[in-house]
C-alpha cells in the first residue's frame, strides 16, 4: 500500500561479524541465511500479501504489464489449523490489476473471521494459531 511513500529498504544486520545464527541476510562465511530467502520472496515483482491492519489481501504489481481477468491469473488463500494442519477455509478468485500498482482484494477474497472459523469447525481451541497460505498462480 505504501509503495511510493517509502524511499527504500534498510537491511538491518546485513551480515555478521562472526559466526552466529540470527539477524543476518548472509552469514560470516557469505552463505545465505533464512532472512535472505524471506526478503527475496517479499520483493518479488508480482507479490500477494496479507495486511494485518485490516485483515485484507493485497497484490503488488511491480511489473510494467497490465493483468486483467483474461490473463489467467488466479489468487487464492487457504487457512490451516496449527495442531493437525486441517484445511479450515479456502477461496479462489480470478484477478486483474494495472501496471505498477497495488490492489486490495478484500471484496474478491474475503477472509473469514476467527469466530466464523470456530463456528464452522467445532474442534478448534479458543487461543490457537492459524496459518494462511496465499498463492498467485497462472492457470
Amino acid at each position: 500500500q505504501n509503495k511510493y511513500l517509502s524511499t527504500g529498504v534498510i537491511a538491518w544486520m546485513l551480515n555478521n561479524a562472526w559466526p552466529d545464527m540470527i539477524w543476518h541476510l548472509y552469514d560470516y562465511y557469505l552463505n545465505a541465511g533464512g532472512s535472505y530467502y524471506g526478503s527475496k520472496k517479499a520483493f518479488e515483482p508480482l507479490h500477494i500479501q496479507y495486511d494485518y491492519a485490516d485483515q485484507s489481501i493485497w497484490i503488488v504489481n511491480s511489473v510494467y504489464e497490465q493483468f486483467n481477468t483474461n490473463s489467467d491469473l488466479m489468487a487464492s488463500y487457504e487457512i490451516y489449523y496449527i495442531k493437525n494442519m486441517d484445511l479450515l477455509s479456502s477461496q479462489t478468485s480470478m484477478v486483474s490489476f494495472t501496471i505498477d500498482s497495488d490492489t486490495n482484494y478484500m471484496t474478491d477474497l474475503k477472509l473469514p473471521s476467527i469466530s466464523e472459523l470456530r463456528s464452522n469447525n467445532a474442534n478448534l481451541d479458543k487461543d490457537e494459531t492459524y496459518f494462511i497460505r496465499l498463492a498467485l498462480t497462472n492457470i
